[in-house]
């Protein structure tokens, strides 16, 4: 396809066509199909995940949590992910645990799908940057989870956008569905979510 991916049925279709193909075509076929399947898997999830929330919201347990722990256990599911272990005391956070860590891990997940080699999270207070677009409230004392990464980036023009339902940068390869997904997360908490 235009991404220089294969597409799986035609690769199917080329396994069984030719059965003296070499192993290591055929080990390289496969392991393309396999991607693929992940792919495929991954974005029916995620429209399915839209559709529960946007017909019958999320199902939310507010109780406080150390913003600490939260931090912690998003580096403990993504052992590279560059962060300061020296890192500041946080306050607790009224929120659901579950919720939360899920939009901390989607947007870390979100990073690497879109070109990210390197991906640092830092978990302080306030936010140290003015906001180009910010979609929710922040309530008056805010634990900020920042996200960053050495990825390509988002183009100015496509920032207004960014955080709707469906839309996608030109280069993106996702379903335009990860950061809207990440705004519905958000507002059920009670916070913001900015670039």
């Amino acid at each position: 396809d235009a991404d220089g991916r294969w597409s799986l049925t035609p690769l199917a279709d080329l396994l069984r066509s030719d059965p003296k193909m070499e192993e290591s075509m055929r080990a390289e076929i496969l392991g393309a199909m396999v991607l693929d399947g992940s792919r495929l898997e991954e974005m029916i999830d995620q429209m399915l995940v839209v559709a529960r929330i946007e017909n019958r919201g999320l199902n939310l347990e507010f109780t406080a949590l150390p913003g600490n722990e939260v931090c912690a256990a998003v580096v403990a599911r993504h052992p590279d992910l560059d962060h300061d272990p020296h890192r500041q005391e946080l306050p607790t956070a009224l929120a659901d645990r579950i919720t939360l860590t899920q939009l901390i891990h989607s947007l870390v997940d979100n990073a690497r799908t879109h070109g990210a080699s390197k991906v640092a999270l830092r978990c302080t207070t306030g936010v140290p940057f003015v906001p180009q677009i910010e979609v929710g409230n922040a309530p008056p004392h805010p634990i900020t989870f920042i996200v960053s990464d050495d990825g390509p980036g988002i183009s100015p023009e496509f920032l207004p956008r960014i955080f709707e339902k469906f839309e996608k940068d030109s280069f993106s390869s996702g379903t335009g569905l990860g950061l809207y997904l990440a705004r519905m997360m958000v507002q059920a908490l009670g916070g913001s979510i900015s670039v």
